[in-house]
């Protein structure tokens, strides 16, 4: 429930074209953070700016990547 009232919120303040850019290229970039621990969040959220300037839904965003991140490595554990 939580997950789908921040997705419709940073959607209502960036658009679902934004979104979804913003979404994939977090999810891309923590992917390479976690195989790269010499990634920063600095890092990964410098390049936000070239796509959208509402920091404040680029942090929702984030937020919805990282526990998606979380949820996903909760099930490989599962399954190992």
């Amino acid at each position: 429930m939580l997950f789908f009232l921040l997705s419709s919120k940073a959607q209502e303040l960036v658009g679902s074209e934004n979104f979804n850019k913003i979404y994939n290229f977090l999810h891309d970039e923590h992917k390479k953070q976690f195989e790269d621990p010499a990634r920063t969040d600095d890092i990964v959220l410098s390049g936000l700016e070239t796509i959208s300037s509402n920091k404040y839904a680029c942090t929702l965003i984030n937020e919805l990547v990282l526990h998606e991140c979380v949820n996903e490595l909760n099930d490989r554990s599962q399954m190992s």
